[in-house]
């Protein structure tokens, strides 16, 4: 039976948990469960996994998978991994386009866009078209995300007010959330204590600078998001 391993950091890991900040080997485990399409390189019968049975197979005809799984048969040559549809250069330069005159607003990309499209660059990029353009054009999409969703922390009011928008993806939520307990966490010891808006607001940017590195010259961009390896 083909089994995967688990992130080391936790031996049990709930994709419902959503109160835990969550490490980038996590958030991978996570996105190897997305479903996508392979043409197998073999004929079998119907493999058992650790999380269920899969297949079968025929040679050159088309079935869905796991990810993490359509990434061991493409270890082994076993498989051509077919793109989910929106991993292409025009959908990324569209989305792009618009989170970058969107400012009050995100684009709605798949949930876990960041996580998959890394995988898939690293393991299957020779199954992608302009897979080259396509990596500049996620790790640029998440940069103008990143920057975007600092900006609007820093906005008091909707850090107290409202829930995050709900188009931010799987990553950038974990990103945000470290952030989001300590600024709310701020805000109830000022209220408790009768403090003043002055000081809760001074409490918050800190924790706003504390998400994105501070400012730098006075309003320049953010330090470029780390790639996930």
């Amino acid at each position: 039976a083909e089994a995967r391993a688990a992130p080391r950091s936790r031996p049990i890991l709930m994709d419902g948990d959503k109160a835990e900040h969550l490490t980038e080997d996590e958030l991978v485990f996570l996105a190897e469960e997305e479903p996508v399409t392979i043409i197998p390189l073999f004929s079998s019968a119907a493999v058992a996994t650790s999380g269920g049975t899969l297949g079968p197979f025929k040679a050159q005809r088309q079935v869905e998978v796991p990810l993490w799984f359509a990434l061991s048969l493409k270890r082994r040559r076993k498989c051509i991994v077919q793109p989910p549809a929106w991993l292409d250069a025009g959908s990324l330069a569209d989305w792009l386009e618009e989170d970058r005159n969107e400012q009050g607003g995100f684009a709605a990309l798949p949930f876990r866009y960041y996580e998959v499209a890394t995988l898939l660059l690293r393991e299957a990029s020779d199954d992608i078209t302009e897979a080259s353009r396509v990596r500049l054009l996620v790790e640029d999409l998440r940069a103008v995300r990143q920057n975007k969703l600092h900006n609007m922390l820093n906005i008091t009011s909707r850090i107290v007010s409202d829930e995050l928008p709900k188009e931010i993806s799987h990553a950038e939520m974990n990103v945000v959330r470290p952030f989001m307990v300590k600024a709310l966490g701020a805000f109830d010891r000022y209220d408790v204590a009768g403090g003043g808006a002055e000081g809760t607001q001074t409490q918050l940017g800190g924790a706003a600078d504390d998400f994105g590195g501070g400012d730098q010259g006075g309003g320049g961009m953010r330090s470029q998001p780390r790639e996930l390896r």
